[in-house]
């Protein structure tokens, strides 16, 4: 038994906007959950339709056919909400406004990466603990 998984590593035109409510739970700007992530557009919809008619057509061919169908979910690295250059400053890290509030996290990403973002955050990380150290010297 294999489980095969989709999703769309960098949407065409779906998109979802998150925020934090006055409860403290998260929100979502179209007030449909994850949907917009992925079924936000026709064309996003036809993509990951695409994607799943053209591995079960691959698997057939070896005599693997679906058990079950699930989904969609979402997986998600958030990414933007203090994007670099618009919120923060790319020199410093600082959030524009401020003398001491740096952002060293995904929120400095400005739109999603086509690959898990791990590597490109601990980059981002070391290259913060250096502007960051540089401000203490």
């Amino acid at each position: 038994e294999i489980e095969v998984h989709f999703g769309l590593m960098r949407p065409t035109c779906s998109h979802e906007e998150i925020h934090l409510k006055a409860d403290g739970n998260l929100g979502f700007s179209r007030g449909n959950g994850n949907d917009g992530l992925y079924f936000g557009c026709h064309r996003d919809r036809e993509l990951l339709e695409y994607a799943i008619r053209k591995v079960d057509q691959a698997l057939a061919k070896k005599g693997v056919t679906f058990k079950e169908e699930f989904g969609p979910w979402s997986f998600n690295h958030w990414v933007g909400t203090c994007a670099i250059g618009y919120c923060s400053d790319p020199g410093t890290l600082l959030v524009k406004g401020t003398s001491n509030v740096a952002v060293a996290d995904a929120s400095i990403v400005p739109r999603q990466i086509w690959a898990h973002p791990a590597l490109s955050l601990m980059a981002a990380g070391h290259k913060a603990a250096d502007l960051i150290a540089k401000s203490f010297i």
